[in-house]
């Protein structure tokens, strides 16, 4: 193994200790097993909170436990009310469920003193939004086709107005578009803005043919947000991501399903879908937005 692997294993080793100490402490272990890790956890710098806050691998049952150590954090390393509400709205607030959060904890967090009012208002009605579209998914039962497939969300190391986000689909979930159906996949922020991919089996006007059309959406639009962004997909032989050229759009509330790719494949879709097609890996398509958010 070379020096360069060997710092990846230290770095993903640390990374693992520290997810499961916080768990630990979020999880309330006893009190001598709690101030034990205290000082440790309080003293962690704010790229090791980031990265812990955002891995799938941080196990707690609500986030309210989350947003609770993320402000016991930030008051002991940000005492100035200013710096402090800057920092956990541009780097720690993206990083936190909050649709996840108890409807308790969402009263706590619009009154929060730490966070712009402004800021609160969009984070408590994003997340009663999230969680009212999952109550209506739930009620639809099996009956219900529409829902949202997860993503892989990759925060750019600083940088939170970019990120990578992969999304993998079955060939069989693909083939329920046709012939004019749509998916999209579960949110993902940027600097507090919700996102979402959007698959659809698009007819061609004037001819009987479709196609396989992917775009990038915006939900509960407020300001008007301009994005740049490029999508890629992962084909046989050589299995690596494609990519296409950049676009570039802006979101506004009358602009909220953003502009995408009609053919992504530039193929149709009964070449697309086939059973010999070189965009389907072991029956999963493989796909990849790169997202950023310009600053105006």
């Amino acid at each position: 193994m070379n020096e360069s692997n060997r710092q990846v294993v230290r770095r993903n080793s640390y990374r693992k200790r520290l997810e499961g100490r916080i768990s630990g402490y979020l999880h309330f272990w006893g009190d001598n097993i709690r101030h034990r890790f205290h000082d440790e956890l309080m003293a962690l710098p704010l790229s090791g909170i980031e990265a812990v806050l955002s891995s799938d691998e941080l196990h707690v049952g609500l986030e309210d436990a989350v947003f609770d150590f993320a402000l016991e954090w930030a008051h002991a390393n940000y005492p100035n009310l200013e710096e402090r509400r800057e920092m956990l709205g541009s780097h720690i607030f993206p990083a936190i469920r909050f649709s996840h959060m108890s409807t308790h904890k969402l009263k706590v967090v619009f009154k929060c003193e730490d966070i712009d009012p402004s800021l609160a208002l969009k984070l408590v009605a994003r997340a009663f939004f999230v969680k009212a579209e999952e109550a209506e998914l739930k009620h639809c039962g099996t009956d219900c086709t529409y829902k949202r497939p997860p993503l892989k969300v990759i925060q750019l190391v600083g940088n939170h107005a970019k990120c990578l986000a992969f999304l993998d689909l079955q060939r069989e979930e693909c083939a329920a578009l046709f012939p004019t159906g749509y998916m999209k996949s579960q949110l993902f922020y940027l600097n507090g803005n919700a996102f979402y991919l959007r698959v659809r089996c698009i007819k061609s006007e004037g001819s009987s043919s479709h196609s396989f059309g992917l775009y990038l959406g915006m939900e509960d639009v407020s300001d008007s947000v301009v994005t740049q962004y490029m999508f890629a997909s992962r084909s046989k032989p050589n299995k690596k991501f494609k990519t296409t050229p950049m676009m570039k759009y802006t979101f506004d509330k009358g602009n909220t399903c953003g502009y995408g790719v009609a053919n992504l494949f530039n193929t149709p879709w009964t070449s697309f879908i086939a059973d010999d097609s070189p965009h389907f890996l072991n029956g999963l398509l493989h796909l990849r937005a790169e997202v950023t958010i310009m600053t105006q």
